[in-house]
């Protein structure tokens, strides 16, 4: 994760480009917390996804793994 991806998911979940509503603010750093998470999931995953076609490490656990790592919500 880079500042790029940071700021872009810091927009996105409305923590800066506007000045949040006192109501709003919880709901924004939490949707940050959500993508910053999903982000971070989804990397992990993608390791899986390489070691699973990786001859020295393909197995279908690695497989199994990506996909639980993706379910987690």
């Amino acid at each position: 994760m880079n500042k790029e991806d940071i700021t872009r998911m810091a927009q996105e979940a409305g923590l800066i480009g506007h000045t949040p509503k006192p109501w709003s603010h919880r709901e924004s750093v939490e949707r940050f917390a959500d993508l910053v998470a999903s982000f971070e999931r989804e990397g992990c995953a993608k390791m899986c996804d390489a070691l699973s076609i990786h001859p020295e490490y393909a197995c279908d656990v690695t497989k199994l793994a990506a996909l639980a790592i993706r379910a987690r919500k």
